[in-house]
C-alpha cells in the first residue's frame, strides 16, 4: 500500500502526490521517492527521504485530534525531532526551491524545470523572487517571511515573532496555553520543555511505558490521547504495529485505514523502534 493513496485521499495537490511517487523529480540530488524506512511514528506521511542524516520531508497529520496539518522536516538522528517548514503546498514548494537555488548557487536548469512542472503550486511567486532572497539570506528559512505566500499562515520555521504564530505546533510562546495537550514530544525542540515542571506535562511526555499508557487510554475511549501516546518516543516497531491496528478498529475513517495499511507495509522491525 502506497502513501500516494493516503495523500490523494487527503486531497493534497497533484504536484505533492507526484513528488511522493517519484513522478516529479526533485531539483536536487540525495532524495528518494517513494521514501525509505528509517523508522518514524505514523503521524508522519513521508513524501521524500534523505539517506544522509537521515531525514524526511513529509506531511504531519494527527488523527483523533482536532489540529491543523502541516509540512515538516524530521531529523531521524536527532531524536526524530520535527521542524514545521510549511503550512500549505505553496510554501512547501517554496522551501524546496530556495534550498535548490542555494545548492546550485543560482537558477539552474533543474530548478527551472521543477518550477515549470509545479506550475500554479508556487502561489505566483517567481523564481526571481526566490533568487533575490537567496542572495540576501541564503537557505535560512527565516528569510522567506517577506514572500507573499508566507505572510499568511506563516510556519514556525519562517516566522520571526512567535507571538504572532497562529499554527498548531507547540512553541515557546504557546506552550503555556495548553498546546501540549494536543501535541507529542517529537514536536518539541530547542529545549522548550526544560522549564516546565514534570507534573504539568501530559502523561505521554513523561511515561516510560508507552504501551501500557496507550492501552489504558484505549480502554477509556480516549483515542486522542492514545494516538498522541503512539506518536511519542519509546515504542518498538512490533508494539507500535499492534497498537495502530487497535486504533484502526475504532476509527471508521477510510483515510485512516489507508494510512494504517501504508505504515504497516513499510514499518519493518529492522529500524528497532522510535
Amino acid at each position: 500500500m502506497s502513501y500516494v493513496k493516503v495523500l490523494k485521499k487527503l486531497c493534497l495537490p497533484d504536484a505533492v502526490v507526484a513528488l511522493a511517487s517519484g513522478e516529479l523529480q526533485m531539483p536536487v540530488t540525495g532524495f528518494d521517492a517513494p521514501a525509505k524506512w528509517f523508522g518514524y511514528p505514523p503521524a508522519l506521511i513521508p513524501i521524500l527521504s534523505d539517506s544522509s542524516g537521515p531525514s524526511y520531508l513529509g506531511y504531519w497529520k494527527h488523527w483523533f485530534v482536532e489540529r491543523e496539518s502541516s509540512f515538516v522536516k524530521m531529523y531521524v538522528d536527532s531524536g526524530r525531532t520535527l521542524l514545521e517548514i510549511a503550512r500549505n503546498s505553496e510554501q512547501f514548494f517554496g522551501v524546496i526551491i530556495i534550498d535548490a537555488i542555494c545548492q546550485f548557487d543560482g537558477l539552474s536548469q533543474e530548478v527551472k524545470t521543477f518550477a515549470e512542472e509545479v506550475g500554479e503550486e508556487t502561489g505566483g511567486v517567481t523564481l526571481s523572487d526566490y533568487d533575490r532572497i537567496s542572495l540576501d539570506t541564503g537557505d535560512d528559512l527565516k528569510g522567506l517571511h517577506s514572500v507573499e505566500v508566507f505572510k499568511i499562515n506563516t510556519p514556525l520555521a519562517v516566522i520571526q515573532d512567535q507571538a504572532k504564530y497562529t499554527g498548531a505546533f507547540p512553541c515557546a510562546v504557546n506552550i503555556a496555553k495548553g498546546f501540549l495537550n494536543h501535541s507529542c514530544p517529537f514536536e518539541l525542540n530547542n529545549g522548550q520543555a526544560e522549564a516546565l515542571v514534570t507534573g504539568e506535562l501530559p502523561s505521554w511526555f513523561v511515561s516510560l511505558d508507552k504501551e501500557r499508557l496507550f492501552y489504558e487510554y484505549v480502554s477509556d475511549c480516549a483515542f486522542d490521547k492514545a494516538w498522541l501516546t503512539l506518536n511519542s518516543p519509546g515504542w518498538s516497531v512490533r508494539s507500535a504495529r499492534r497498537a495502530i491496528k487497535e486504533l484502526q478498529a475504532y476509527s471508521k475513517d477510510e483515510a485512516f485505514d489507508l494510512l494504517v495499511e501504508a505504515w504497516l507495509d513499510i514499518a519493518t522491525e529492522d529500524a528497532g523502534g522510535y
